[in-house]
């Protein structure tokens, strides 16, 4: 199976567990990161709550400063939903924030390490 990401394609590279798949990027050699690891976690019930189903997307890609590694740029993003959540209210959780997540406000915030208006 494979990944496709703003026209990048991200083939499934290793098993790092049973919830835990590997793509690997275009990119990505033995000494430079391209990669997506797509996680989750079962909902854990107690007597009172059916639980949270989670779910991860981390992206980490290899850094420079036009020739010279710099470190690993990530993103790393956690969607945790509670089980019984109608999908509708599911839907709108998760395109609000990505919505936001593309203007450029939130690019700012991100960039510049700025979170107080």
């Amino acid at each position: 199976m494979s990944l496709t990401v703003n026209a990048k394609t991200y083939n499934n590279d290793v098993n790092r567990g049973s919830d835990i798949m590997r793509y690997t990027g275009p990119s990505h050699t033995l000494s430079a990161n391209d990669f997506i690891d797509l996680g989750r976690t079962a909902p854990k019930k107690t007597a009172d709550y059916a639980g949270k189903g989670r779910a991860r997307y981390k992206l980490t890609r290899n850094a420079t400063n036009g020739t010279v590694s710099v470190g690993d740029g990530i993103i790393d993003c956690t969607v945790s939903l509670p089980v019984g959540m109608q999908s509708s209210e599911m839907d709108s959780l998760i395109t609000d924030f990505f919505t936001w997540g593309l203007t450029a406000a939130a690019k700012a915030a991100f960039k510049d390490h700025d979170i107080l208006q």
